[in-house]
């Protein structure tokens, strides 16, 4: 069960992280902070913020 509706515009697209989104979100993170995160690191952060998803369904808790 997904706690988020996807929103898309003519300019814009909000969705939940999936499992491919890796090298975007590195990209993204690198032009906005600087970041030296290395894509396995994302790929980590993926993998904990998709399971979270999960989590908080199964608790019937929306996420923060």
């Amino acid at each position: 069960m997904s706690w988020f509706s996807t929103l898309e515009t003519d300019r814009l697209l909000i969705r939940e992280y999936q499992q491919g989104d890796a090298e975007s979100r590195m990209a993204l993170m690198v032009e906005a902070f600087d970041s030296d995160y290395t894509l396995e690191q994302h790929r980590d952060w993926l993998d904990w913020t998709i399971a979270s998803y999960r989590e908080h369904g199964a608790m019937h808790q929306p996420p923060y």
